[in-house]
């Protein structure tokens, strides 16, 4: 089921986007990524992998933005994933990262081919593509995946930010088996608060601010980076020096951006030891993402009112 829901998505996309070809990197660790997904021609180089900053997919995956090139004069040198003796005329590129799994991008050999409501709707289908692909690794992954379109449906279930926010961290919870989960937004350049956790906390902890070196939420504020920590009793305590001091010796630790910018950091602990799977730590990063746009959102609401 999920290997034909990947076949119908990436048909439907090249119909929609009038594409050359359509793929999808996934990361595999801090230097490189490889083709998960490649659609279209015979002139892909199946085999090549993305670096970060070379060529156009590769300057989304350093910067983990989204790209779009509407006149592209010369495909050769920007389209590191063709053949050397078979690079076609390109004339549009459109790309964007995809938390989780890594990049996304979309091709063809019409100039302008994607104006801004094709640019709206590849986000979304960037989105659906990683979630089918989780579904396709197994078991595991269509839980996941699961638990992703219930994510996705929090936003119109719940109009309010505290209500969204309190099922967001819920479903974290319930999904990924941890036992407290929270998140924290930036306070000023320096410090963070607890926006909100569960179990909830004392009506005084909202008060507290905590410096950006006090702990591993901090250090992912100054540090824009993902950590994850399947088990170590020697693991530091998460809101230290005070009353309300947690130690969890699992735990995930996920930055949040909002219009580019970090704003918060999601953090799930687990009081003993816990494996943290490729899919949990994928299904969590695309969980990241969606309460990013989901501020965004919030954002622009609030900006119309």
């Amino acid at each position: 089921m999920a290997s034909e829901l990947l076949e119908s998505l990436l048909s439907f996309a090249s119909d929609v986007f009038g594409a050359h070809s359509i793929l999808l990197f996934e990361e595999q660790d801090d230097s490189c990524a490889r083709i998960r997904l490649a659609y279209g021609q015979d002139d892909i180089d199946r085999s090549s992998l993305l670096y970060p900053g070379k060529g156009l997919a590769g300057w989304i995956l350093r910067n983990k933005s989204r790209l779009v090139v509407n006149s592209l004069q010369r495909s050769r040198g920007y389209l590191t994933y063709y053949k050397d003796s078979a690079i076609p005329d390109v004339r549009s590129f459109m790309g964007c990262f995809v938390p989780g799994v890594g990049v996304a991008c979309i091709d063809s050999l019409e100039e302008n081919a994607f104006p801004p409501e094709k640019q709206k709707l590849f986000g979304g289908f960037s989105r659906t593509l990683a979630l089918a692909c989780a579904a396709s690794d197994g078991q595991e992954g269509s839980g996941y995946m699961a638990s992703l379109e219930e994510l996705s449906a929090l936003r119109l279930r719940y109009t309010g930010w505290t209500g969204y926010i309190a099922a967001l961290l819920a479903l974290l919870r319930r999904q990924g088996g941890f036992d407290f989960a929270a998140f924290a937004t930036r306070a000023d350049d320096r410090h963070y608060r607890i926006e909100y956790c569960t179990p909830a906390a004392p009506q005084d902890a909202r008060k507290l601010v905590f410096s950006f070196y006090s702990d591993i939420i901090g250090w992912t504020f100054r540090n824009d980076r993902s950590l994850f920590c399947e088990g170590d009793p020697g693991s530091p305590a998460v809101f230290p020096k005070t009353p309300f001091e947690k130690h969890f010796p699992g735990y995930a630790c996920l930055p949040v951006s909002m219009h580019s910018g970090l704003c918060g950091v999601l953090y799930l602990g687990s009081s003993g030891p816990m494996p943290i799977s490729r899919g949990l730590r994928s299904f969590l990063a695309l969980a990241a993402g969606e309460l990013s746009h989901t501020l965004e959102w919030l954002s622009s609401r609030h900006a119309r009112a």
